[in-house]
């Protein structure tokens, strides 16, 4: 969690996805905070994130990320 024990969009985690079913991210990764900070620290409990992965398959929807700004070791 962040310094203020809230969880913000836009901030790294490792998380723990599990026992993969065929070619889903696995084990513990990092993943970015998507959902919105009202969701995120409201009642509901519930955050959305997605998971970061080194691989590039040149699709469209991927994002790529700054190693400088990601803070990640490498990306």
């Amino acid at each position: 969690m962040g310094l203020t024990g809230l969880i913000w969009r836009g901030e790294t985690y490792d998380i723990d996805l599990g026992k993969p079913i065929g070619h889903e991210p696995r084990f513990t990764r990092p993943a970015v905070v998507v959902s919105m900070n009202i969701i995120n620290n409201g009642p509901g409990e519930l955050v959305s994130v997605v998971p970061i992965s080194s691989k590039f398959y040149g699709l469209r929807s991927h994002v790529g990320l700054e190693r400088k700004t990601s803070g990640l070791d490498h990306v």
